[in-house]
């Protein structure tokens, strides 16, 4: 999952970006929309780098406070590429996290019926 929200948000590997004449991989001048979940499209107001011909995109923090964002890589006269970032409930990379503000009965006590928990043996 990918963080939400984050303060300093982890980079996002779109893809190639190929020019349609040739088949050019663009290690330059490329530019990112940031389409958010239920919000309107924008330019990418992070940063832009490449590796080996795969454009990279570190978003800002507002463009990661959604459930889902798009990121589109595209050029003039070249073959898009987009990917779309799943949020969690968290702002900690790497983790998934409930998001207690939206359960509900928080305080509801459940009974575990019909469940044994065992202790284990300690060995020595």
């Amino acid at each position: 999952m990918y963080a939400r929200n984050a303060a300093s948000p982890e980079r996002i590997a779109i893809g190639a970006v190929v020019l349609i004449a040739d088949g050019t991989v663009q290690t330059s001048a490329v530019s990112v929309k940031v389409v958010p979940q239920g919000g309107v499209a924008g330019a990418g107001g992070g940063t832009i780098a490449y590796e080996e011909g795969i454009v990279h995109y570190i978003p800002t923090q507002a463009e990661t406070n959604y459930t889902s964002f798009m990121v589109i890589a595209y050029k003039a006269s070249c073959i898009p590429v987009a990917i779309t970032i799943i949020t969690s409930a968290s702002a900690t990379a790497g983790y998934a996290g409930l998001d207690w503000g939206v359960m509900a009965n928080k305080t509801t006590a459940n009974a575990l019926t019909g469940t044994t928990i065992a202790t284990r043996k300690k060995w020595m």
